[in-house]
């Protein structure tokens, strides 16, 4: 089985450079791609985009309750 990772370099010139057998990267490759939970290893983009909008509006809270805490202590002095 020979494959390309997203380098675009196939799987026996990876195996040379790590100094591994081809069959044996091969063979990892497989048992890595039916581990249970595997879906999980990469984030789609979608979830990037979700990601990002929470980051925004918990930034956006972070800065609303700065500016309160300025404003409640600017009335209590």
């Amino acid at each position: 089985m020979i494959w390309c990772n997203a380098s675009g370099k196939r799987s026996n010139q990876i195996a040379r450079e790590l100094g591994v057998n081809q069959t044996s990267l091969s063979r990892w490759m497989r048992e890595a791609e039916s581990c249970p939970g595997n879906e999980n290893v990469f984030v789609t983009q979608e979830e990037v985009r979700h990601l990002r909008k929470e980051v925004e509006r918990l930034k956006m809270e972070r800065d609303i309750l700065k500016k309160a805490t300025v404003f409640f202590a600017k009335e209590s002095t």
